[in-house]
């Protein structure tokens, strides 16, 4: 391939950083654009931000290689693959919050150019990304791919090469560009378009919130049963395949969980009853919990973390 430069967007964070050393020790010439100074200097130093197995052997191996760190935007974008991966996070009530994509697109577009690759990884909300074409076109005739991350957080270096890549873009030119990047790092690259990739991403978050959400109904109902959920589950699961899915209880910790869950509940206009009902059972569990302890403890003495 011709180019092989690359800038990733919010490339400190949880996302980004992984990625930007996966493909830096690939042989992309790899730019880190973040505002999180206090990760880029940490990361400058060969020292991950936050838990990543195997992430500090990858990272020095990558600084050796061809890895910049940026706080701000200049020409060094110009005839680069960009990777977004700033998603669209929900505000107070909710909804999906379009404004960081906006702001982070805004702030690159002066320093364009036609013909450029923009590749969104975060999860975004059902139609951003025809929505990011459009906006693009008007200003700079740029091409727009939305190739979502799959990995699950803090085992990027296991997962990310065993996962097929799924990859939607504006055009037949925006699919090759974009294959030519993670066919380096992706054994199987799965096609489709922009509108279904987005509810791809957001329909495996919020198979997952539910599926956790069965697992805390199910241990609030045993709990008042005055029963042991995790003995009955071991019970259900053994020598039983069809059971094998069910999770333990527990928070249904992260924010993409919810959000995304939360996302879909936006768009079917509060029509998506499981995804509500997912909210109402885990972010509830909390409150189950500290009832059971206010019965034991006088919490207004207690820490609790």
């Amino acid at each position: 391939m011709k180019n092989k430069k690359i800038t990733i967007l919010g490339g400190a964070g949880h996302i980004g950083l992984p990625l930007s050393i996966v493909f830096a020790n690939k042989g992309f010439d790899v730019s880190i654009l973040d505002n999180n100074k206090e990760n880029l200097s940490l990361a400058k130093k060969g020292i991950m931000p936050f838990k990543e197995k195997d992430g500090e052997k990858n990272l020095k191996k990558a600084l050796k290689r061809k890895l910049k760190f940026y706080s701000q935007p200049s020409n060094f974008i110009s005839g680069s693959t960009i990777i977004i991966t700033v998603g669209t996070p929900v505000d107070e009530f909710l909804n999906p919050d379009m404004s960081q994509i906006k702001n982070c697109i805004d702030g690159l577009i002066p320093f364009l150019k036609n013909g450029q690759l923009i590749i969104l990884r975060s999860t975004v909300y059902p139609g951003t990304s025809e929505w990011l074409f459009n906006y693009l076109n008007k200003k700079k005739k740029c091409h727009v791919a939305f190739c979502h991350e799959r990995v699950i957080q803090g085992y990027t270096f296991d997962e990310i090469e065993k996962l097929p890549q799924i990859i939607a873009a504006s055009s037949k030119l925006a699919q090759k560009k974009a294959t030519e990047i993670f066919d380096k790092i992706s054994k199987k690259i799965v096609y489709c378009s922009l509108n279904e990739a987005e509810y791809s991403k957001l329909f495996s978050n919020a198979f997952r919130y539910s599926q956790f959400a069965v697992a805390n109904e199910f241990y609030m109902l045993a709990d008042k049963a005055g029963l042991n959920f995790n003995r009955i589950r071991e019970i259900t699961k053994q020598g039983y395949p069809r059971a094998e899915g069910l999770p333990s209880a527990g928070f249904a910790a992260g924010p993409c969980l919810l959000k995304d869950t939360m996302q879909l509940l936006s768009i079917s206009r509060n029509n998506f009853s499981i995804g509500n009902s997912s909210m109402l059972v885990n972010e509830g569990l909390v409150l189950y919990l500290i009832d059971k302890l206010e019965k034991k403890f006088d919490l207004k003495k207690k820490n609790i973390g």
